[in-house]
């Protein structure tokens, strides 16, 4: 019979195997932001890692209306992995691609996807060792000469209503995020994201160091919690029983 000392230990880890074995792939999502007003810039990656590919969502954060120049929109992710990515299979794109008129900020839909980000050319994609980067502005013959597919926040109400002229001049435009599914065959559960960089415009313009944003208390908090939990409640327990089995004694 499994000894009473036992049970704390064993109603922890009854429940952390639980949870663990009902967790889905989460999205860790890391921030980048800056300025304000006219300089404002901020952009969001979401990373969902499961085994043999990562899903990176791209989204601009920035209110619609905050948007005047093509400064403010996102032109790449950089991230490193914590161990090497392997082969890259067949990468797909995802997200609505869009026209912007120079003239009042209203918005046209267009074909396709923003494919720009997934290939070396005409986009910028690449990997060097453990570094994975996501480009829409190309780089052909060493130059950034296809600047589009950069990504907008969704457009409010059917246009960008305080966009500069010459907007168009990069179209088209991701209205809003884009998705990046990338087969890499040697990424596993346990691959974590070490660092990230989201940069703005067409030069890029801007490149600032993206954080992670705290896990909520449901997921990983909730589950450690119940583990902790378990073994404070059987330690309650174990006491309780320690207790009576003496006075019996007694």
């Amino acid at each position: 019979m499994l000894k009473i000392k036992f049970l704390p230990i064993v109603l922890g880890a009854v429940i952390a195997a639980c949870g663990l074995a009902s967790r889905p792939a989460e999205a860790i999502p890391w921030v980048a932001s800056s300025g304000t007003d006219d300089n404002a810039l901020s952009g969001q990656a979401d990373f969902t890692i499961s085994a043999g590919q990562i899903v990176v969502k791209v989204t601009n954060l920035l209110d619609p209306t905050t948007i005047r120049s093509v400064g403010q929109s996102v032109s790449d992710v950089i991230f490193t992995i914590s161990n090497a990515p392997g082969t890259n299979g067949t990468n797909t794109a995802a997200g609505s691609l869009v026209n912007i008129s120079g003239s009042d900020g209203s918005v046209t839909s267009v074909s396709g996807t923003p494919n720009h980000w997934i290939n070396p050319s005409p986009g910028g994609f690449n990997i060097s060792g453990n570094t994975i980067t996501l480009e829409a502005i190309g780089n052909n013959g060493g130059g950034h000469d296809n600047n589009n597919q950069l990504v907008f926040p969704t457009d409010s109400g059917g246009k960008y209503a305080n966009v500069n002229n010459g907007i168009d001049s990069h179209n088209p435009y991701v209205d809003g995020p884009a998705t990046f599914t990338l087969p890499l065959s040697l990424v596993t559960t346990s691959t974590m994201i070490a660092s990230v960089n989201i940069s703005f415009g067409t030069g890029p313009d801007t490149t600032l160091m993206a954080h992670p944003v705290p896990a909520p208390l449901i997921g990983h908090g909730l589950l450690v919690l119940a583990a902790v939990g378990g073994v404070l409640f059987g330690g309650k327990l174990f006491e309780s029983l320690k207790k009576h089995h003496h006075l019996g004694a007694a």
